[in-house]
């Protein structure tokens, strides 16, 4: 096995291990991760259609990743009120 088949069976075993991910900000990260190397490996075979799909597989999880680290920001520093009688 050489190192081009090692890279398309690195990005393919870490897509498998993302897809098993119940956290979803780990699943994003990961799927992100195996997208770029499956970028890398097909556009060294010059499989086009390929890269084109994980090019925008990448963009989708960079958008909720995006979207899952705002909502965890916010939500860590929620103001909420309290009265005078409150402990």
């Amino acid at each position: 096995m050489d190192w081009l088949d090692a890279l398309g069976w690195l990005g393919s075993a870490l897509l498998i291990f993302s897809l098993m991910q119940a956290p979803v900000l780990r699943f994003r990260v990961l799927n992100t991760v195996a997208c770029v190397v499956l970028i890398v490996f097909n556009g060294i075979l010059e499989i086009w259609p390929m890269v084109a799909m994980n090019v925008v597989l990448c963009g989708i999880n960079l958008w909720f990743i995006r979207k899952l680290l705002q909502r965890h920001h916010e939500l860590a520093f929620q103001v909420l009120e309290g009265g005078t009688s409150d402990t």
